[in-house]
């Protein structure tokens, strides 16, 4: 071919290099391939220029009105494909074609700004995958290397959609390299992963569980990769809220990593962080805070203070002094920690990011939503300049400062963004993504707040619906829109809706988080409260007396949720007339908030404006 080319669109290189072009472009996406994917079939820029322009000039090559792209007709692809007389000329083509792609597969897989030619180059290797024409490319092992890369750095940024996108590779690997080939199984792996990440749960599990089992006969039980795929299963169940499963899994994955590649392990330090994220996730601090701070000490010992691992576990630490409620240490660790991932990775970092949205949230806890509003601010300008406005960590980000909207109690911007963010969710993630639903439900939230109860019901009984369809009935997000629900009945005076399923709620809780898990917890904070509000005083103090000794025995005295149960069984036993327990509580309560939450935090000014505060100050008034 290159001699008929020679002199039509230029001598010497200029038609060897014409003929790569065309060889590239008849095997790859038909639509088109782009021109600065096919510069990296030569160094010599001028030569390349010199070859298009000729192709273009004699027709055998079609210019996109941009110029960015060029294609061929099909019969030209066909006839070109076709004149590829000797195997020696069928293999250059096909190791040209796969050198534009591999070329094109950006290398790392931690920089969001790789995104768009993540996303590029997978929509290029999808096409190709639908083109029969393109088998001899397709069927490579090379073109399965670029396919599993593209695959894994899409789910490592977040664009778990591409990665289902390649799913039809898993099949590709099966057929081509063997069911027991380790990138069959890594790719199974990685469509798993993906399939969680996206909500698909019912497909996600059996592909776990698959390649679990796959690698324990091929590999045996205490192969790292079969440690991996348990660590894994384990990440699934966790996913899915099944903690009674995961935690086990979580375990033994530790434990064999310990034994098998030592407890200084990138691995082991990896798993150690898993399970210390499964207990706090069931509430119990008093086990996931000590492993985190072991974690963070053999980062810190192994990798050094300034080490991303490092940085991560240190972030990792902070979140659950957050969630165990110990916010002036959890603030600290992470505004100590913020201007270090700054420099040493970079502000536009996901991980950098993801720290400046916890301490967002940790100011919020406090109350102190003069900085949290300002830095969700932040961080979601950052994520649309870093990820784009249809990322799915953009669109979390979104949903963040929506609620902190609400918190203020500007509920026409809560409402307005919310809405918003969940129009982009259903377009880029679809109506049915956990996150989608879980944005609705925030929506209905806003719609009670504002008092907007029927709007709120409405909104709570579909996406209960949709919930129930998707996850299942007993799933955790399932069970916390009931909650949400019930309350919103109780709200509407409706009590002989909102008692049953408050009821309901808790004795799912109870049966699939546990009784002492915080979500359950919180719904029997919300039934005690109806029991005060709709009178049935007795119920509610008792329930109010068991959750002020449950939480005093399971995050201490001074934690935010163990200082508002104490508050809340103040006002039952007021209600009651039982004025001297109730005030007796304020006493030890407000002193408490006050040194904890702060004195300027809605907690505490709500507790001193109570009127239980008033007859406090009363009380004090006639002792002195």
């Amino acid at each position: 071919m290159a001699q008929a080319l020679r002199g039509l669109v230029g001598e010497g290189r200029a038609s060897e290099v014409a003929v790569a072009v065309l060889d590239a472009v008849s095997l790859l996406a038909t639509s088109g391939v782009p021109v600065a994917w096919l510069r990296r079939l030569t160094r010599d820029q001028a030569v390349f220029g010199e070859a298009v322009a000729g192709l273009v000039r004699q027709g055998l090559l079609t210019e996109s009105r941009d110029q960015n792209t060029v294609s061929t007709h099909r019969l030209l692809g066909r006839a070109i494909r076709a004149g590829r007389s000797r195997q020696r000329e069928r293999r250059a083509a096909v190791e040209g074609a796969l050198r534009v792609l591999a070329q094109t597969c950006p290398a790392g897989h931690d920089d969001p700004r790789a995104l768009d030619a993540i996303s590029l180059t997978a929509a290029g290797v999808v096409a190709v995958e639908h083109q029969p024409h393109s088998a001899p490319l397709t069927e490579t092992e090379e073109f399965m290397s670029v396919a599993l890369r593209l695959a894994f750095a899409a789910n490592q940024l977040g664009d778990h959609h591409c990665a289902i996108a390649l799913a039809p590779v898993v099949d590709q690997c099966r057929v081509l390299l063997g069911p027991d080939h380790p990138d069959t199984l890594a790719s199974r792996n990685n469509l798993a992963y993906a399939y969680v990440s996206s909500g698909n749960l019912s497909r996600a599990i059996p592909l776990y569980l698959q390649t679990l089992a796959d690698r324990e006969r091929v590999l045996g039980t205490d192969h790292p990769e079969t440690l991996s795929s348990r660590n894994n299963l384990a990440y699934g169940y966790l996913s899915f809220g099944d903690l009674a499963r995961a935690i086990p899994l979580y375990r033994q994955t530790l434990e064999g990593l310990e034994r098998v590649l030592g407890p200084d392990h990138h691995d082991t330090l990896t798993a150690r962080n898993n399970l210390a994220y499964a207990y706090e996730s069931s509430g119990d601090f008093a086990d996931a805070i000590p492993l985190y701070q072991r974690t963070l000490a053999d980062r810190q010992r192994v990798a050094g203070a300034e080490h991303p691992d490092t940085l991560t576990a240190r972030g990792n630490l902070a979140a659950a002094y957050e969630s165990a409620g110990e916010l002036g240490r959890a603030i600290t660790l992470y505004q100590q920690t913020l201007p270090v991932m700054e420099r040493v990775l970079d502000p536009a970092h996901l991980d950098t990011l993801t720290i400046s949205n916890n301490l967002a949230v940790a100011y919020q806890s406090t109350g102190d939503l003069g900085r949290a509003i300002p830095l969700y601010q932040r961080v979601l300008s950052d994520r649309r300049r870093v990820f784009g406005p249809d990322h799915p960590e953009t669109l979390t980000a979104s949903s963040h400062l929506a609620e902190a909207y609400g918190s203020i109690g500007d509920l026409r911007l809560a409402i307005g963004l919310h809405q918003e963010t969940l129009s982009e969710m259903v377009r880029v993630l679809g109506a049915d993504h956990p996150s989608t639903l879980s944005t609705r439900q925030l929506l209905a939230d806003e719609y009670r707040g504002a008092g907007e109860l029927s709007r709120a019901i409405a909104l709570y009984q579909e996406v209960l619906a949709d919930q129930v369809r998707v996850l299942g009935p007993r799933h955790l997000d399932t069970l916390i829109t009931r909650a949400h629900l019930a309350r919103a009945y109780q709200s509407a005076g409706d009590l002989a809706r909102a008692f049953p399923l408050y009821r309901e709620v808790l004795a799912d809780l109870d049966e699939v988080a546990g009784v002492n898990d915080p979500h359950t917890l919180a719904v029997r904070a919300e039934l005690a409260g109806a029991y005060r509000w709709a009178g049935e005083l007795p119920r509610a103090i008792e329930l109010c007396e068991q959750l002020l000794s449950t939480r005093e025995l399971l995050q201490g005295p001074d934690h935010p949720d163990t200082l508002a149960a104490r508050s809340n069984l103040a006002l039952a036993y007021r209600a009651a007339g039982d004025h001297r327990r109730a005030i007796e509580l304020y006493e030890q309560n407000l002193p408490d908030l006050t040194r904890v939450l702060g004195a300027d935090h809605p907690e505490t000014l709500a507790a001193r404006h109570h009127p239980l505060g008033c007859l406090l100050y009363t009380s004090d008034a006639a002792d002195e």
